[in-house]
């Protein structure tokens, strides 16, 4: 077994052993708050205006209140997505290596 499928089934054990809950959780935290944050820095930087004051602007507004609401959610369904993929895969690999044990 290749060392890349030994850390991915370590890592997947640990998922797994937590439960889905928490990984989608996690998940949809972290994706979630992450773009909350950098998406209104982005657009700072890329609108050529990067200044303390266009920064707070973009944290003022009221669609940063949508925002708090939707990129969550749709960290939840990335991270559903994710959890199924990851648990599919890992059934893969590990079936694999049974029947290659037998």
């Amino acid at each position: 077994m290749a060392l890349s499928q030994e850390k991915f089934i370590k890592l997947w054990q640990n998922r797994i052993a937590k439960g889905r809950t928490h990984f989608i959780i996690k998940f949809a935290l972290l994706w979630g708050g992450g773009m909350i944050v950098f998406i209104p820095v982005f657009n700072v930087i890329f609108d050529g205006n990067f200044t303390i004051e266009a920064l707070i602007s973009q944290f003022t507004t009221n669609d940063v209140y949508l925002k708090a609401v939707i990129f969550p959610l749709a960290g939840a369904i990335l991270g559903y997505v994710n959890w199924n993929n990851g648990v599919k895969r890992y059934k893969q690999i590990t079936e694999v290596e049974n029947t290659e044990n037998d």
